[in-house]
């Protein structure tokens, strides 16, 4: 547990014994009306199936929260695939796998465009709840990039 000021932060997580399946969590303990997180973003290989990058959050408060998930393909031939769904129930929110095709491209907000047409991104206003984002590749396997943002 630590206090941290404001700025951003990278957390890595490794294995000392059998490689496997890790989890990071990043949890505020106690809220501040000042201080929230904007996001959330990890590196991973893109394998296919239980194999994918999987990141958790969830959106706390009242009303909506408009967020922008993204997905990069970091190595050549990964096309990103983004899928969201609602947890635990699984229930499917939205889909992506070409960012400009996107209902909502054209208001995503300049810093947050992705370079390559074939990376993954949603815009999207969600409702309070805990959401999981799927990142997988619909073409090579590689290392991918999957990111949310708080959209202000």
């Amino acid at each position: 547990m630590l206090d941290l000021p404001a700025g951003a932060y990278t957390a890595t997580l490794s294995s000392i014994g059998t490689p496997g399946l890790g989890l990071i969590g990043v949890d505020e303990v106690e809220p501040s009306d000042t201080a929230k997180l904007i996001n959330l973003s990890s590196r991973a290989p893109v394998q296919g199936g239980a194999n994918d990058i999987i990141a958790g959050f969830v959106i706390s408060g009242v009303g909506q929260q408009k967020v922008m998930i993204r997905g990069w393909g970091i190595e050549a031939g990964v096309e990103p695939l983004l899928t969201l769904n609602q947890y635990p129930s699984g229930a499917f929110v939205a889909s992506n796998n070409n960012w400009q095709t996107d209902s909502k491209a054209a208001e995503i907000p300049a810093h947050l465009k992705l370079p390559n047409p074939t990376d993954a991104g949603l815009l999207l206003d969600l409702p309070v709840g805990t959401y999981t984002v799927t990142l997988s590749s619909v073409g090579a396997k590689g290392i991918g990039l999957v990111g949310v943002d708080a959209v202000e």
